[in-house]
């Protein structure tokens, strides 16, 4: 009874995982998102992901315990295969907030160089009136 509540239970947190990675694609693809907006919000989604990552690995490990000896590697390799989706899809998304926030460093430091005051050379090599 207590290995079936826990697979039902997994296999609504797998769905919300699936819709938060479709909800990450839908962000990265969406063309009308600032880069600031897409950086903002891949790290939060990204964070959800993982958070509901360790409560499927929660509950991989409580349904294992539940289960009798002779099935726990047949289980234990069939959540992986599954988990290994949610692992691939957090590197990826990582890897395209990772680019965006090197993207938004460079554009920062142009601008910065761009609006910088310009002091003139004469100026500041002219010694006071203590020199």
């Amino acid at each position: 009874m207590a290995e079936a509540r826990l697979t039902a239970s997994r296999g609504g947190n797998r769905a919300a995982a699936t819709r938060l990675i479709n909800r990450i694609n839908t962000i990265v693809a969406d063309v009308t998102i600032t880069r600031a907006q897409k950086i903002h919000e891949l790290q939060d989604k990204i964070e959800s992901l993982e958070e509901k990552m360790a409560t499927i690995a929660n509950i991989d490990n409580a349904i294992q315990d539940e289960l009798d000896p002779e099935n726990v590697q047949a289980e234990i390799e069939a959540a992986d295969t599954n988990n290994q989706t949610y692992r691939d899809a957090r590197a990826g998304f990582t890897f395209q907030l990772k680019t965006l926030q090197d993207e938004e460093a460079a554009a920062n430091a142009i601008l910065a160089i761009a609006t910088a005051p310009v002091v003139p050379a004469a100026a500041a090599a002219t010694p006071g009136p203590s020199a």
